[in-house]
């Protein structure tokens, strides 16, 4: 909703979880064989007036143009909504991707039963987009077999999860560091001890100078005392 400064409602307050229908709610009846996932989105288009604010959580939070990924953390801050990513990776010069903010009840399967649906949006829209573009064939449409979903949060934990193949590079990352560690420590330690000894030899050096000069000085002093005074 929009109120009366003009300004869209914060992502993380425009939607309370009570506002969000379940399966069913706010119709009279419930179609028997479809998913949870459309009867929700038929009871938000019956309703839209009542959950105005469930719809602009939808809409502000998904990608909107090619490659929007739309905001993925605003999206899962409601926790009635999921964060899906539609894909289209090999058909056009680059990638496609558009971030998709649902409702909970709606998962991989029912949106791969959406397909035609977004697959004709999707072909009618490429003219528009790739019109004048470079390396893009705007009469170039895709199949259902070229779009792709992927549930962002499901893939992040998977990046995340600690298992044997991390643990293994965690433990090499280790003894690699410790390694540069262990020699480093050692090239100081040596270069210490090599500085101290020619500072030891140096003194030792100085010390001998200091000690034979005091020597040639006592002779001298012995040769004028005992020289013949001349007549």
């Amino acid at each position: 909703m929009v109120d009366g400064a003009g300004d869209v409602p914060d992502a993380a307050t425009d939607v309370e979880p009570e506002e969000v229908p379940s399966s069913g709610e706010g119709d009279d009846f419930v179609i028997e064989g479809v998913s949870e996932c459309t009867q929700v989105f038929m009871d938000l288009t019956n309703n839209f007036i009542t959950y105005s604010d469930t719809v602009l959580h939808i809409f502000r939070n998904s990608g909107k143009d090619y490659n929007d990924f739309g905001r993925y953390q605003d999206c899962e801050s409601i926790h009635h909504f999921n964060f899906y990513m539609a894909t289209v990776l090999k058909r056009w010069p680059i990638p496609m991707v558009i971030g998709l903010c649902l409702p909970r009840e709606c998962t991989i399967e029912d949106l791969n039963e959406f397909k035609p649906f977004l697959v004709s949006a999707v072909n009618g829209a490429v003219p528009n987009l790739f019109e004048e573009v470079k390396g893009f064939d705007p009469n170039a449409t895709i199949t259902e077999e070229d779009m792709l979903f992927v549930n962002s949060k499901h893939e992040n934990d998977k990046v995340l999860m600690f298992d044997g193949g991390a643990m293994i590079t965690s433990i090499l990352i280790a003894g690699f560091a410790l390694t540069v560690l262990t020699s480093t420590f050692v090239v100081w330690y040596q270069r210490k001890e090599e500085y101290q000894r020619q500072q030891s030899r140096q003194q030792k050096n100085h010390d001998r100078r200091r000690s034979q000069g005091f020597e040639n000085d006592n002779l001298v002093d012995t040769d004028i005392s005992t020289a013949s005074p001349v007549v």
